[in-house]
């Protein structure tokens, strides 16, 4: 793995060939996401906003560590479990992710057995959340949490924790605001940083849209269009499916028909303002923009 300097940041490129491997992962992190490649963590936690590319880069995190990770001292190859809320939307959603990022290290798909298996022998086990029972019993190397629910984070303890611990694997969690489970995954944030915040081991991230700068200034305007139905639902929905932040106090709100100016005030217009997107470019996504990295993917 390569570091390849750009006119903006460094960045990691995952078009060069990994460590002793001959295959290439087709992917080029954003800027946003490249602490997720650089910082070596053992366990993780991020928010990101709706479509900032958690997913991509994730699985591309997940692929690379179980490549270049050996097998373990028993000979058994590495086993990582894809955890999601709905098995048949997460086979639909993130096979096609795995298959652009990595086919040159897919040995195998069963679709019927849920399992991606690497050229490397190493398997990744798609598991929803009412299907979480499956997996005890099982020898895990690691463990991607895709949209946390409750059914799988009651499961952590008993199932996959003590799993994780015989192989002294890794872990991380990922999601969007967008539903009451995402609480959950907040307050798991939060408990999870208050008790390992400094250690090298853990990760944490919140990604908002001010974050991501992956936004033009006219999908921007399509965005803050969409929220014109109720002034307190926007803001909420701003503040925390946009801007991850959950703890936003929006009773002083009053019901009734919203105004511009009741749903953008001051400190949120810098969510979507500030020249944090430069307009002066083409509205291509791919486009490389000030204090950002070069990316190649639509995640």
């Amino acid at each position: 793995m390569k570091i390849k300097k750009t006119t903006h940041q460094t960045v990691y490129d995952y078009s060069t060939p990994m460590e002793g491997a001959e295959p290439r992962l087709h992917y080029v992190p954003r800027g946003c996401f490249q602490q997720i490649h650089r910082q070596p963590w053992k366990h993780g936690v991020i928010i990101a906003h709706r479509r900032a590319g958690k997913t991509f880069s994730s699985i591309a995190e997940c692929v690379k560590r179980t490549w270049n990770a050996p097998p373990l001292p028993s000979g058994l190859p590495q086993q990582v479990l894809f955890t999601s809320p709905q098995l048949d939307q997460a086979m639909a959603n993130t096979l096609p992710l795995f298959t652009t990022i990595a086919s040159e290290f897919i040995a195998d798909i069963s679709k019927q057995d849920s399992v991606i298996t690497l050229k490397n022998n190493a398997r990744i086990i798609y598991c929803g959340a009412r299907s979480i029972e499956k997996v005890r019993g099982l020898y895990l190397t690691g463990w991607l949490s895709d949209e946390v629910q409750k059914p799988i984070e009651d499961a952590y303890t008993d199932i996959i924790y003590p799993a994780l611990v015989d192989t002294d694997g890794w872990s991380l969690r990922i999601g969007t605001a967008r539903s009451d489970d995402d609480y959950l995954l907040y307050n798991t944030w939060k408990q999870l940083k208050a008790e390992h915040e400094g250690d090298p081991e853990w990760l944490f991230m919140k990604v908002g849209i001010h974050d991501s700068n992956i936004y033009t200034e006219e999908k921007l305007k399509a965005i803050k269009e969409g929220f014109f139905s109720n002034a307190r639902k926007t803001l909420a929905q701003i503040q925390q499916g946009w801007n991850c932040e959950y703890e936003a106090d929006f009773s002083f709100i009053d019901e009734g028909k919203p105004n511009m100016s009741a749903m953008f005030y001051e400190p949120l217009l810098d969510i979507f303002n500030g020249g944090r997107i430069d307009d002066t470019d083409e509205t291509n996504a791919n486009t490389p923009r000030p204090n950002t990295a070069v990316f190649d993917i639509a995640a």
